[in-house]
């Protein structure tokens, strides 16, 4: 199917599905009709949305429960989905742990590194993780 078609319900479902996490019923009356190629500048075309999420130097399990949630909410919101699910395969990718880096904020900001710089340069992504403190804790 050319980007230029217009998508039906299933079409629409089924890349949203693939480029975000799925979506709602509003959300699929939203995009049906649409053609490929406009669904697909909507969901990438937005500079994606700052913000480092909650978390403090240390490891507890509140500070982690409190990032992990935050980063869900943004996964659940179609408009920043594409984005999180970049950064959720960059960071299955270029893994670090928090048994290994030991401070929650730390991994905060390394995903905030992989949201800044996903959709650019694949180099300049790896020249930033490269300073990242989390990325150079983890491979101390």
């Amino acid at each position: 199917m050319p980007a230029s078609d217009p998508l039906d319900r299933s079409d629409a479902a089924h890349l949203l599905r693939r480029a975000a996490f799925g979506a709602t019923d509003k959300e699929l009356d939203k995009y049906e009709a649409s053609t490929r190629a406009q669904v697909v500048a909507s969901l990438l075309g937005s500079k994606p949305r700052k913000g480092r999420g909650p978390g403090k130097k240390g490891d507890s399990s509140k500070d982690r429960k409190k990032l992990q949630g935050w980063w869900l909410r943004r996964m659940l919101k179609v408009k920043e989905a594409a984005n999180e699910k970049l950064v959720l395969f960059l960071h299955d990718h270029i893994p670090s742990s928090l048994n290994a880096v030991g401070d929650v904020g730390l991994l905060a900001r390394q995903n905030e590194t992989f949201r800044k710089h996903g959709q650019g340069s694949f180099r300049d992504l790896l020249i930033e993780v490269t300073r990242d403190p989390a990325m150079l804790e983890f491979l101390d």
